[in-house]
C-alpha cells in the first residue's frame, strides 16, 4: 500500500460517505478495476493519450456508474496514476467493510478449505488483528486456490496481509541461516 493509493482511497471514501454512496462506489470500483485489468495494455500504455483513455472509459461506463466513480477514474487517468488503482480499490474496500460492519478476507490457499478450517481461520485472523474480533463471525472469504502455495495460507483484508505460507516461512529460515537471526 503506497501513501498515494491510501490518499486516493481516503479522499474517495470521504466523498462517497458524505454522499451516501459507499456501497455503490465500492461495487463499481471492483467492476472498473476488473475492466481495466482486462484491457491493461491499453490503459497502462504511456503512448496512449490520457484523453483517449478517458473517452473510451466514458463510452463504456457513462450511465452505468455513479459520476463520483467516473470522476475518480478520470482523475487517476489524467494524473497518470492508474497504477495506484488496485491498491486504492483494496483500501477503499477495507474502509467500506469497516463502515458497514462486514469483513471480506481474500484467502489464497493450496486447497478448498472446509467449514471447520474457515472457522479456525476466522478466530486466528481476529487474534492477529486482520479482522475485528467483533466482526469475525460475519467475515466472508473470497477463496482462490493457489497451487504455488505449498502449505499454509495468505490472507488479505482492508489493505493488510498475513502471509502464513510455508514458502514464506522457508524463505525466512534460509535468510536467518544465511545472515543470522535478526
Amino acid at each position: 500500500m503506497t501513501p498515494v493509493s491510501e490518499s486516493y482511497a481516503g479522499a474517495l471514501f470521504s466523498a462517497a460517505e458524505s454522499l451516501g454512496l459507499v456501497q455503490t462506489v465500492d461495487s463499481e470500483l471492483r467492476v472498473v478495476n476488473d475492466l481495466i485489468n482486462q484491457c491493461g495494455e491499453y490503459f497502462r500504455n504511456p503512448r496512449v493519450p490520457a484523453g483517449d483513455k478517458v473517452a473510451l472509459l466514458r463510452e463504456f461506463l457513462d450511465g452505468r456508474v455513479d459520476p463520483l466513480t467516473m470522476e475518480f477514474i478520470t482523475l487517476l487517468l489524467q494524473r497518470q496514476h492508474l497504477k495506484h488503482l488496485p491498491a486504492a480499490v483494496e483500501r477503499f474496500r477495507g474502509k467500506s467493510d469497516k463502515y458497514s460492519g462486514a469483513v471480506t478476507v481474500s484467502l489464497r490457499i493450496p486447497y478448498q478449505p472446509g467449514g471447520e478450517v474457515l472457522e479456525l481461520l476466522r478466530g486466528r485472523l481476529a487474534d492477529a488483528g486482520l479482522i475485528p474480533a467483533a466482526s469475525a463471525n460475519k467475515a466472508s472469504f473470497q477463496v482462490s486456490i493457489d497451487g504455488g502455495i505449498i502449505g499454509g495460507f495468505i490472507a488479505r483484508s482492508g489493505g493488510y496481509q498475513i502471509d502464513a505460507s510455508l514458502n514464506t516461512m522457508l524463505t525466512k529460515l534460509r535468510h536467518q541461516e544465511r545472515y543470522g537471526a535478526q
